[in-house]
């Protein structure tokens, strides 16, 4: 009986393994949404990591999360660092490039409980009705987030998350007024280095996601 059991166990993680070496060796996830204002009232909160607070779907998952900045005030060089729990891991963010109202270029860096990087940008393109703002992630995917891959959807659970950030920050920008006791920042279940994430991937989905960067 031992034996049949042993068999079945390396039977089920060999198969994992093949599943996992068949996943593609980089990840994308995106999003996007158009907000009625112009892009001049947009950039700046994403441009300058102190406003992350007012919007990010992972500045309030842990009350006790530890942050810093660093660096410039805002735009190319700035840099936020965060420690917190085991949903929210830690890590860095150093904006690499801001082109004013059009574009920013953050590299993502995961601590714990992974190390990973990844590459974060933000496009903000006018319309007729405003600004559509698209946020984007992508990583390498080393051999332990192929593995994680293969009992959840990266796209899905870390899309969610931006989906979240990006409707704070089209309620942020448009000023709309919330109802009595509802959460201006939804819950996210994790964030950049968390480990119940997806969830999320984390600033955050996405340290399982990211793993270990070239």
């Amino acid at each position: 009986m031992l034996l049949i059991i042993l068999g079945l166990i390396v039977t089920g993680i060999t198969a994992v393994l093949l599943i996992a070496l068949g996943k593609p060796d980089e990840f994308k996830v995106e999003r996007s949404i158009s907000i009625k204002a112009t892009a001049d009232k947009v950039y700046p909160l994403i441009e300058d990591f102190h406003e992350w607070r007012n919007w990010s779907p992972w500045e309030n998952v842990d009350p006790k999360m530890q942050r810093s900045f660093g660096g410039e005030k805002k735009g190319k060089g700035s840099m936020y660092r965060w420690d917190g729990n085991a949903n929210v891991g830690a890590g860095c963010m150093e904006m690499k490039e801001s082109i004013p109202q059009s574009k920013i270029q953050i590299r993502l860096d995961f601590i714990k409980p992974f190390e990973g990087t990844c590459n974060v940008d933000f496009s903000l393109t006018p319309t007729l009705e405003g600004t559509n703002v698209v946020w984007t992630m992508t990583g390498k995917n080393a051999l332990p987030a192929k593995v994680m891959s293969v009992f959840m959807n990266v796209d899905e659970c870390s899309g969610k998350q931006f989906e979240i950030g990006l409707k704070n920050l089209k309620d942020k920008v448009e000023e709309v007024k919330k109802e009595p006791g509802q959460v201006s920042q939804p819950g996210a279940t994790s964030q950049p280095g968390a480990t119940s994430q997806p969830g999320a991937t984390t600033p955050a989905g996405a340290a399982k996601q990211a793993g270990s960067a070239n």
